[in-house]
């Protein structure tokens, strides 16, 4: 007996959300930028003509008005507000001179919530080196519920640690700022020799290696990221080249990093690679790496090894943080 044919109606709304995000991923609504002034962070949208994208942008508030409102918490708050993180379609900013964090979702100015910094600000008198210094900050969010999300804050302490560690050791054993893929976030030591992790799930630490191909690279920018299919991968430049290492199982049944692509971009024939056009990673979101030089924003599908430029003359400083002063915004 033949059964009957399956129909879309027969299909219940979780299978058809996963089957239309594979099919019609969120593009991107645009990149925030931090001025250099005293201002708001600044929207620069995306370079495409996508309906969903100028409906998106039409409907929302990409001005950051709720930082503006003078009867809201941050009324008397100076217009110093830096980006930390971006995740989920929500910006995580924090205002030092005013104590507070702020999380922002352009396209539910409702939403807008803040919070008092959770750590003293101030050193106790006469002791200046127990002052905790803001490392990075990650938003962590559930995508079954968009409302609710965890904050991961780093800060250095640096009495701290020499408690530990030999004190002329000190800052060589310190982290650098972080990546998230697949639930953890990993910390690279700055001796580029192992790196710290926090499942997120369980909030349990761990310590792994580098990749052997990225250990004690001291010039080597990187960011660990996961691919459309979840792969984790490690995304790096090195001046005008970049190369993706993947982890995959040999047919000994043993995990290694393999290089499965080199990119190199050319800035022209007769220009030098000066230090204003190194690349760096940005974000790696989606399948797709978006990096920068100080004249423009790059992407990179993991996919392809393809290569194209998203944003033109938008001023990205080149710095040690790659989530600390962007935000790229999905829909």
């Amino acid at each position: 007996m033949l059964s009957s044919p399956t129909t879309i109606n027969s299909l219940g709304e979780d299978l058809l959300l996963e089957i239309f995000r594979e099919l019609h991923p969120a593009p991107l609504l645009g990149l925030v930028v931090e001025p250099q002034r005293d201002a708001l962070p600044a929207f620069s949208p995306a370079q495409c003509r996508h309906r969903d994208v100028l409906a998106a942008i039409h409907g929302g508030d990409f001005a950051f008005t709720p930082l503006l409102d003078p009867q809201g918490p941050a009324c008397d708050a100076p217009l110093r507000w830096r980006i930390q993180d971006c995740r989920g379609g929500y910006l995580l900013l924090t205002n030092w001179d005013a104590g507070l964090l702020a999380t922002v979702n352009p396209l539910a100015p409702g939403s807008t919530e803040y919070f008092d910094i959770p750590f003293d600000r101030e050193a106790p008198t006469g002791h200046p080196d127990q002052l905790p210094v803001s490392l990075d900050v990650h938003l962590l969010y559930s995508d079954e519920d968009p409302t609710w999300f965890q904050l991961v804050w780093l800060l250095y302490e640096k009495s701290r640690i020499e408690e530990r560690v030999p004190p002329q050791d000190a800052d060589e054993n310190w982290l650098q700022s972080g990546s998230r893929a697949n639930g953890t976030v990993y910390w690279p030591f700055t001796n580029q020799e192992h790196m710290l992790k926090l499942d997120t799930a369980t909030m349990e630490f761990s310590v792994s290696e580098l990749p052997p191909s990225l250990k004690g690279q001291q010039g080597c920018r990187f960011l660990v990221g996961e691919t459309k299919d979840g792969v984790l991968c490690f995304v790096f430049c090195t001046v005008l080249s970049i190369g993706v290492l993947m982890n995959r199982v040999d047919d000994d049944g043993v995990e290694r990093w393999i290089l499965s692509g080199m990119v190199h971009y050319e800035v022209g024939a007769v220009d030098p690679p000066i230090n204003n056009h190194t690349l760096q990673v940005m974000a790696i979101e989606d399948g797709f790496v978006y990096l920068t030089t100080s004249e423009m924003v790059l992407v990179l599908c993991l996919e392809t090894m393809k290569l194209e430029m998203l944003f033109r003359g938008v001023s990205v400083p080149i710095i040690s943080i790659p989530t600390s002063w962007h935000g790229l915004l999905p829909y």
